[in-house]
């Protein structure tokens, strides 16, 4: 039904759009896989223009970051919430976190990547020490010595959660990368070689250490990384996301957006059966979500990002992508056709 209603729509879309189009001067011819649309001031070359609809298909955090940026940029996300996080409640998965937080004067930082690790660290030191004040725990916690670490949008969670505010925030673009060096400066003339550093996570699957280039950041000086899975990330139930999928399938949408391998696999996942043909371009952030990307659709991303956490890059390099892609030639505006692909 859901499907039926949004094939409707844009078919009347269209109707409206080609009687439109018929009364102004614009043409279109396509070759090699390109459409030329000779715009006259028509329909069509303002069309051309108008900003784009991406579709987010990663985490809440990433999806949040990404969306403000976009918006700034003329674009025009949509996010599709492919997966939930929640805190970790089993004591088997929690054991190297619990480990690092009973020993936390043995870390000289520890690293918060996102705002689901704060508020599940916290509930998780509420259930050990079997306090709910707040301000106990972040006197507990600023007595290990251990500096905590945040990104900027986050840094307003930590005091609610765990009593503390952080001591060091990241300097730019929101970035783990950015964070990263600020601990290299930190540390200073006496370096990094003897630094410890707990960081809480995600547990998947795909909860290794792939594409997170801080950490290798904080190896290459010396340091030794803790990775403490603190929360899970799990599929959506693919019935609550009937309208994005019918709107990817209808061809309403332009670029997909993918933040990391795993939110790749999970967009597979949901729907393990389906043949769909999808009509759209591919856009990566982090060269490691990149090959996941080229593995399981057997095409070549249209963007790919260096640098796991660079959110603005992947933004910059999307208004690169359209403005190269709408550029004028001759009077004419070039629109690259988008690819098929199938899910």
């Amino acid at each position: 039904m859901g499907d039926a209603l949004i094939k409707n729509r844009w078919k009347t879309e269209r109707m409206t759009t080609s009687s439109s189009s018929s009364s102004s001067s614009s043409s279109c011819v396509s070759a090699f896989g390109v459409t030329v649309v000779a715009s006259g001031g028509g329909w069509l070359a303002d069309q051309a223009m108008l900003p784009r609809r991406l579709m987010l298909l990663c985490p809440r955090e990433q999806a949040s970051r990404l969306a403000p940026r976009l918006v700034e940029r003329d674009m025009r996300p949509i996010w599709c919430p492919l997966v939930t996080t929640a805190p970790l409640d089993a004591e088997r998965e929690l054991e190297v976190l619990d480990e690092g937080l009973l020993r936390l004067s043995d870390y000289r930082y520890m690293i918060f990547p996102a705002r689901v690790a704060i508020e599940s660290v916290g509930l998780r030191l509420r259930k050990m020490l079997d306090l709910e004040d707040t301000t106990l725990i972040g006197t507990m916690l600023r007595a290990s010595g251990t500096k905590f670490c945040t990104l900027a949008r986050d840094a307003i969670a930590m005091k609610p959660s765990l009593g503390v505010l952080p001591d060091l925030v990241s300097p730019r673009d929101s970035s783990l990368d950015g964070l990263a060096e600020q601990i290299v400066y930190d540390a200073g003339t006496t370096g990094m070689s003897n630094v410890t550093v707990l960081f809480p996570t995600f547990a998947t699957k795909a909860s290794n250490r792939r594409g997170l280039d801080f950490i290798q950041i904080l190896e290459d000086n010396g340091a030794t990384v803790t990775v403490a899975p603190a929360y899970s990330m799990q599929a959506t139930d693919p019935i609550a996301l009937e309208w994005e999928f019918g709107l990817l399938r209808s061809g309403g949408i332009d670029f997909v957006v993918f933040t990391s391998p795993t939110d790749v696999e999970t967009f597979c996942l949901l729907f393990p059966n389906a043949k769909y043909s999808i009509s759209c371009w591919i856009a990566c952030l982090g060269v490691e979500t990149g090959k996941a990307a080229r593995e399981i659709f057997n095409r070549e991303p249209e963007v790919v990002t260096e640098g796991f956490d660079s959110i603005q890059k992947i933004v910059n390099d999307l208004e690169e992508f359209f403005l190269e892609a709408t550029s004028a030639r001759k009077g004419g505006l070039i629109i690259p056709s988008k690819p098929k692909f199938s899910l």
